[in-house]
């Protein structure tokens, strides 16, 4: 995949302490960004079902990709044609779309001379918008669906700070989004590896089919975290297309939704750097 986050690793290292060093304000898991932060490359990984569109942000252990980061977009019109024809034709459901942010009406013949660098957490705010390319990669050859699309915010899905002060769960956490026709489950990345440790974490994102739920437990436009009882928060504990498994709401075993796995949307083992 294309991604840039190597040129990024610098910058990284040089501002790390002040990233980490921002107040912070903590409701429901949801990590408040304060301060200021450099701009940066961000890219995603975009996906939807039931006419919702979602974008994944690729995160890493360090400042300004240091945010877990599910948000439901829309697309202008034209995007969203586009997008919808050509996602019909995946019969087997093999293409993973990214979405790559670019300069506003400006196509170079190098793609890469357009890239546009934002903050994160100042452009991923409801009803802001931004522009992009849209697109999979089939076999070498990047195949782009959607060029210049703009991609408005309609609502934060989940936001973390991927923080060495937070604590990491215990238990194998996902956090539940979507509808009950097209639901999703992300894996809640929590906090960089203390120093001297070697914990890895991984990004992970799939689609699932509901077989019963309790009401509470039903998907919605804000995720909701939900626990595999019994299963340790470790990447050999991870879920995989074709389990079929209970998942229950943070310290409420009685409300339980069991589902089916069905595709592996992302997967990515984070590395251990800070």
């Amino acid at each position: 995949m294309f991604f840039r986050r190597s040129q990024c690793l610098c910058i990284c290292s040089l501002v790390a302490c002040l990233a980490f060093a921002l107040p912070l304000h903590a409701q429901h898991n949801h990590h408040e960004h304060a301060g200021s932060m450099p701009v940066g490359y961000h890219e995603f990984r975009f996906f939807g079902g039931d006419g919702k569109f979602y974008i994944s942000h690729f995160p890493m252990f360090s400042s300004i990709h240091a945010f877990q980061y599910i948000v439901e977009v829309d697309l202008d019109d034209e995007s969203k044609r586009n997008f919808t024809r050509e996602d019909k034709d995946d019969f087997k459901r093999e293409r993973r779309y990214q979405l790559s942010p670019y300069l506003k009406g400006k196509i170079s013949a190098d793609r890469a001379e357009d890239e546009a660098d934002w903050v994160l957490p100042d452009t991923l705010k409801v009803s802001k918008n931004f522009t992009g390319d849209i697109f999979y990669l089939r076999e070498k050859d990047r195949r782009v669906v959607c060029q210049n699309a703009t991609v408005t915010i309609k609502e934060i899905v989940w936001k973390q700070e991927l923080n060495p002060r937070f604590p990491r769960p215990t238990a194998l956490t996902y956090v539940l989004f979507g509808t009950t026709k097209s639901a999703f489950l992300a894996h809640q990345i929590s906090a960089p590896p203390k120093p001297g440790k070697k914990e890895t974490d991984f990004d992970q994102v799939l689609s699932v089919e509901i077989v019963s739920s309790s009401k509470s437990l039903s998907p919605v436009s804000v995720g909701k975290p939900v626990v595999a009882i019994g299963q340790d928060n470790v990447e050999s504990n991870k879920l995989q297309p074709g389990q079929r498994i209970s998942l229950s709401q943070l310290d409420k075993n009685s409300e339980v939704i069991e589902v089916v796995i069905k595709d592996e949307l992302q997967m990515m083992r984070l590395p251990t750097q800070r």
